[in-house]
């Protein structure tokens, strides 16, 4: 299984940009991927300091490219460490942010928005939930427009060929 291969060698990488790795996947493989596509995981582990701030410290994002779409599934990163400062320059400009630690405070900060740039965020979470504070810096930074699965009952984004996405809600019955 090439999944379990691109794993062995990811993890014996050494810096965080020998840790991006895109990877070619096929509809065989185990990953969950419709009609396929480019993917890096990008691992906050390396945080050179000592300070512990809790387990989103080691959160994964993963990279996601199709058709010249970017997306950036950003898991539970935050900036309490200086992940999305460190890392917003290796991901640079994507076409759709999952934000991250569900919009909560000390995530998406605004180097985060400023280097990525993302057209679209999606906060998973309530509305009464999502950060306020998250939320204006995204409109105001970004200028991305914004879902919050709460409020949309759920959300998918399907990247066409063209590179369009399009935006589902109301997903759950």
């Amino acid at each position: 299984m090439r999944t379990h291969n691109a794993m062995s060698e990811y993890k014996k990488s050494n810096t965080a940009a020998d840790r991006i790795h895109f990877l070619n996947t096929a509809a065989s493989d185990a990953i969950l991927i419709e009609s396929c596509g480019k993917f890096a995981l990008i691992d906050c582990a390396e945080d050179n300091d000592c300070k512990k701030v809790g387990e989103n410290d080691r959160s994964l994002g993963i990279l996601l490219e199709k058709d010249g779409t970017r997306i950036f599934l950003a898991g539970d990163i935050d900036n309490f460490s200086g992940d999305e400062k460190r890392l917003a320059p290796q991901i640079g400009k994507i076409n759709l942010l999952k934000v991250g630690h569900h919009s909560y405070a000390g995530s998406t900060s605004v180097c985060w928005l400023k280097t990525l740039k993302p057209d679209t965020c999606i906060i998973t979470n309530r509305h009464k939930g999502a950060d306020k504070k998250t939320c204006f810096k995204i409109k105001l930074i970004a200028r991305s427009d914004i879902f919050v699965t709460g409020t949309e009952n759920g959300v998918i984004a399907e990247v066409h060929k063209n590179g369009r996405i399009d935006y589902f809600s109301n997903i759950h019955k």
